[in-house]
């Protein structure tokens, strides 16, 4: 079966149980719409596993473990001239691994630097910058500490984010403007909302909305991402928008809606100058 519809499928059937369970209070139903998604996601297309050598071939592995087979052999064996034999094969099979796996790697590098430029030609700059990260072994940066604002260099787990906590405290919350809004700019806007429609979010309207969201965003505190929500378009419009129209009618929000994740972008060790990314 298709992994999408075999994930649309289980997502379906949870709902289903999540229907059947009555349950009434909006919150409830939302954080129960957010497990579905990420459950159905762990049990139909597990987690991701990182592959530090993704060039080696599956013929390549059976290799390894018929050398890793001889060794254990040898170690268990207390027959001298077993033990030359075994020792021999070892070697043997141990040369024909690395053979097996530097052309393996040979050939890896000439099918990733193809599709670089495929992607190139056709104007995919994504696909080729993550083609080029991989191929340049390119690491993330590690930051040895953080300096605080009289200059002085934390190093140490709890102190680093004590100065974090400081800095984006300081940037995110905002001191009383110095020109308040006046009683005439209050009355315009009460004019312009008046002729917005603050009416039920429609079915189509947010189908309309997961149209736009862009595929590849990371994900939030829920850990819910753009794919797992587009897989059954209509499923999770009809979805959304009845669990949102509840939360509006009872002016009830659920707690994730009141956290973000801030991400920041260092400049060496100057925490004044990094900025933050919220999602």
């Amino acid at each position: 079966m298709d992994v999408r519809k075999k994930y649309n499928i289980e997502v379906r059937n949870r709902f289903q149980v999540l229907e059947e369970g009555n349950i009434e209070d909006p919150v409830l139903k939302y954080e129960g719409a957010v497990e579905i998604y990420t459950e159905a996601a762990k049990q139909v297309l597990g987690s991701s596993k990182k592959i530090s050598k993704p060039w080696i071939t599956n013929n390549t592995w059976k290799m390894v473990d018929e050398r890793k087979e001889i060794k254990n052999k040898l170690e268990g064996t207390r027959s001298e001239r077993l033990k030359v034999r075994l020792n021999e094969e070892y070697k043997q099979k141990n040369k024909g691994v690395k053979k097996s796996a530097r052309e393996d790697k040979r050939k890896w590098y000439n099918m990733m630097a193809e599709d670089a430029e495929k992607a190139a030609e056709n104007g995919r700059s994504k696909e080729l910058y993550n083609i080029t990260k991989i191929l340049t072994g390119e690491r993330k940066r590690q930051h040895t500490g953080v300096k605080s604002k009289e200059g002085e260099l934390k190093s140490e787990r709890n102190d680093i984010l004590n100065r974090w906590v400081e800095h984006f405290s300081e940037v995110l919350n905002r001191q009383d403007p110095l020109h308040p809004i006046s009683e005439e700019d209050v009355d315009m806007a009460e004019i312009i909302i008046e002729e917005i429609d603050l009416g039920e979010w429609t079915v189509a309207e947010v189908k309309r909305a997961l149209k736009k969201t862009q595929n590849g965003k990371s994900a939030g505190i829920d850990s819910v991402t753009p794919e797992l929500i587009k897989a059954d378009i209509d499923l999770t419009a009809e979805k959304m928008a009845e669990i949102f129209n509840s939360l509006w009618e009872e002016k009830n929000w659920p707690s994730d809606w009141r956290k973000g994740l801030i991400y920041w972008i260092m400049r060496k060790t100057t925490v004044d100058k990094a900025r933050g990314i919220l999602f």
